[in-house]
């Protein structure tokens, strides 16, 4: 809940220094839009609910609640559209982090068909009888 009210007040701050200029004689409003959002959509709203606690879940759904959390996803686009236009995306160091995230997700990926694949073969052994061995066979076996 601290949380959430000092990421409202960062983001009221950041709204208040990127709100526009009242028009004035020889003053140019597009040269003076500092950021350009395009929109916050019910769907970057939804999507982010499942990613909070309980707690802060019920309280993005009150009113005040999902105002706060649209005033983070502001906060966030513009974070990101800054980055953007200082080209970070395209330093050394976020190319070498992307890269290496690639290839973890690609070894994750690979064990996962792996395992995929083995577990397909057991299911399709056991509902075959292929794997279904007799009560006796096992305590001839087990007396062996």
């Amino acid at each position: 809940m601290k949380q959430m009210l000092l990421l409202f007040f960062v983001s009221a701050v950041l709204c208040w220094a990127c709100r526009q200029q009242p028009q004035q004689p020889g003053f140019n409003l597009e040269e003076t839009v500092s950021a350009d959002i395009s929109a916050i959509t019910e769907k970057d709203i939804q999507s982010r609910l499942p990613l909070l606690s309980e707690e802060d879940e019920k309280f993005a759904k009150t009113s005040f609640g999902r105002q706060n959390l649209i005033q983070v996803i502001l906060r966030e686009k513009l974070i990101a559209a800054d980055a953007l236009a200082q080209n970070i995306h395209n330093s050394a160091e976020y190319r070498n982090a992307i890269q290496e995230k690639q290839k973890q997700l690609t070894e994750i990926y690979q064990a996962y068909t792996r395992q995929l694949l083995e577990d397909l073969w057991y299911q399709k052994q056991y509902k075959t009888g292929t794997l279904n061995i007799p009560n006796e066979e096992i305590e001839a076996y087990y007396k062996k």
